[in-house]
């Protein structure tokens, strides 16, 4: 009886070191993935092309790629800022006086690390468009779209939910989720959207 336990025993803490190795592990992966992107920060005077050539990291090549991407989505609206050192070309306003993180937290979403990206070369995370929106209000305005994975970033890197949009019929992003939830018109998936948006909002 007593070897079993002492058995038992022995595998749980096993188990335990393994748990804590673990832990270990996946916290050092997260120092190195924020190591790797920062890495944008030293070519942020270099065009988005010319940074790809000298880019060493993996998640920093995947931020710059995917702001590539955007820069050729937005162009109709920033003009060619690929050409344009990013540091400068982050800077544009688009036709609603609006960011590039707009965009790229809207129907230009390209994935979290160009949002990353965006905020490392100098984006306001709270900057305003024309309307007073932010960027995290411009996603919630079209939760049933399903913008949650970059509100989830936004929120991560910063953003103020508390914000009011100064000349929008809901002040708050959360308020405007909250009211777009209820849309009678809005497919059963639609709705879903906005609700884990809302749920995002109040737990952040």
């Amino acid at each position: 009886m007593i070897r079993c336990v002492v058995v038992v025993v022995l595998a749980q803490l096993g188990l335990l070191s393994e748990a804590v190795r673990t832990d270990d592990s996946q916290k050092h992966l997260t120092k190195l993935s924020l190591v790797d992107i920062n890495e944008i920060s030293g070519l942020k005077h270099m065009p988005v092309d010319q940074a790809l050539e000298n880019v060493k990291g993996g998640d920093a090549r995947t931020a710059l790629e995917q702001l590539r991407d955007l820069m050729d989505e937005v162009e109709f609206s920033y003009g060619k800022v690929r050409r344009m050192r990013m540091v400068e070309a982050v800077q544009q306003r688009g036709f609603l006086g609006g960011t590039m993180l707009h965009d790229a937290s809207g129907y230009a979403f390209k994935g979290k690390q160009v949002l990353k990206a965006l905020v490392l070369l100098g984006v306001d995370v709270n900057s305003r468009n024309d309307s007073g929106s932010t960027a995290l209000f411009f996603a919630a305005e079209d939760c049933q779209n399903d913008h949650n994975a970059a509100i989830e970033q936004l929120l991560a890197l910063g953003a103020d939910k508390s914000i009011a949009c100064r000349s929008c019929e809901h002040e708050t992003a959360l308020e405007e989720a909250q009211s777009r939830s209820k849309v009678r018109y809005f497919k059963a998936h639609e709705k879903e959207s906005c609700r884990e948006t809302v749920r995002l909002l109040e737990e952040a």
